[in-house]
């Protein structure tokens, strides 16, 4: 969206709108009101009814004040009265008195004679010194007109206010609308986007407010996915430390009670426990530098090696825990020298996570089931179990599962699982490297 028109120009092309509007309304309506009304008085005889009646009331005044036709005094102040009047008095055609002319001497002594015109309306009245001619003019429309100029002046302010009212309303409307908006996100709703409709600097304001919604959205979702992953991470580790401490207790158990056949048993279950030291110390260790790295985790190093290398001494390591744990154990693995990728502290967390799973869940009436399978690109292990009639799956978090197929899709692998009524079967499938 370009923005390209300014709220200064937006608002002074309103008040030209709004001023010319304005302006045609005004000289209009006095321009038609001049014509109506000069049409209406000179067409009709309501002004000459409204001269005879102001010649009823001077006469009356007259003939009450016993005021002759020279009486300035008077007559001036009958005359300041009468709004809009100009009166004039002759007696044979000399004037007696204008009511413009202010000075205390009476005209009639300067003998000024003024011919009579037939267009005019002349109307005898007796005053105290005699009859003479009056003469009325009278602007009876101005009062009108003036009413008139006030109310257009009136209705074309109001026109000229409602014009620019209604022109800044879609702004004062959007300003409200942003003001809302910016309060939804101040409340930490930031999926609420902003609404960029203007093309002034209005929209601008609203196009960068969302730009930092969008980003503030971002880093928060961002944060929560690294609060997440290190919650996640962090869960994985301390529950992969179960299995090896479960067996260093074990190995110490039958130690202290003296369980061991000889010297040489004793030296296996001491080095069995001496790895499992050091495979926790590992995992304490990786745990401590992944909350120091702020969440950050390391890639493994993936080396090669063959598979019986990889999995002989660590698989005949677990059959002999399950035997010592009571259950039974079926193996059939092909020990083949095809290489695979691997990475040593995964591998052994993957065998614990199954021994693990293996504890809680299967019943040790039926047996262990463990075989090797080859699978085109995949060398791979199976275990299978009967699950325990004891076996309460709400119990079961998957955290374990969950591990073993992040670090066996960190060792390019993968893992699958299929479960049963009663069965359980996990397949670890290594890749070749060939």
């Amino acid at each position: 969206m370009k923005f390209n028109r300014s709220m200064s120009i937006q608002l002074l092309r309103l008040l030209v709108i709004a001023g010319i509007c304005s302006a045609v309304l005004m000289v209009g309506t006095l321009f038609f009101s001049d014509l109506l009304i000069q049409k209406y008085f000179s067409g009709s005889e309501l002004h000459s009814k409204i001269i005879e009646k102001r010649i009823e009331s001077f006469s009356e005044y007259v003939s009450k004040n016993d005021i002759s036709a020279t009486d300035t005094i008077d007559l001036i102040s009958w005359c300041n009265k009468q709004p809009m009047v100009l009166m004039e008095i002759y007696r044979d055609n000399i004037l007696c008195f204008n009511s413009n002319y202010n000075l205390i001497d009476p005209l009639a002594e300067q003998n000024i004679e003024i011919p009579r015109y037939s267009w005019y309306s002349y109307y005898e009245l007796q005053f105290a010194d005699g009859p003479a001619d009056v003469l009325v003019y009278s602007d009876e429309s101005y009062i009108l007109k003036t009413w008139i100029k006030i109310g257009t002046i009136i209705f074309s302010g109001l026109l000229f206010i409602t014009i620019v009212l209604i022109g800044i309303r879609k702004s004062i409307h959007y300003i409200y609308l942003l003001c809302d908006e910016i309060q939804i996100m101040g409340s930490g709703d930031l999926e609420h986007p902003i609404t960029v409709i203007e093309k002034n600097e209005l929209g601008m304001l609203a196009k960068e407010l969302d730009q930092m919604r969008s980003a503030l959205y971002y880093h928060q979702q961002k944060e929560r996915d690294m609060i997440k992953q290190n919650n996640d991470m962090i869960a994985s580790l301390s529950h992969d430390l179960r299995t090896p401490m479960t067996k260093v207790v074990l190995y110490t158990e039958i130690i202290k009670n003296d369980r061991c056949k000889d010297k040489q048993q004793l030296d296996k279950y001491l080095i069995q426990i001496h790895d499992k030291v050091l495979q926790m110390k590992d995992i304490s260790e990786h745990l401590l530098k992944y909350s120091l790295s702020q969440g950050i985790p390391d890639h493994p190093i993936i080396q090669t090696a063959s598979f019986r290398s990889v999995f002989f001494d660590r698989l005949s390591e677990l059959i002999d825990y399950m035997y010592e744990r009571g259950f039974k154990v079926e193996c059939s693995i092909d020990w083949t020298e095809r290489k695979i990728y691997y990475y040593d502290q995964f591998t052994d967390r993957i065998l614990d996570n199954m021994v693990s799973n293996l504890e809680k869940y299967a019943d040790k009436t039926y047996p262990v089931e463990i075989c090797s399978f080859n699978n085109g690109c995949y060398y791979g292990i199976s275990v299978k179990n009967i699950r325990s009639h004891c076996y309460d799956k709400t119990k079961s978090n998957g955290v374990g599962i969950e591990n073993i197929r992040n670090m066996m899709k960190d060792m390019k692998g993968k893992c699958t699982v299929r479960q049963t009524k009663n069965e359980f079967i996990i397949s670890l499938l290594f890749c070749n490297t060939i």
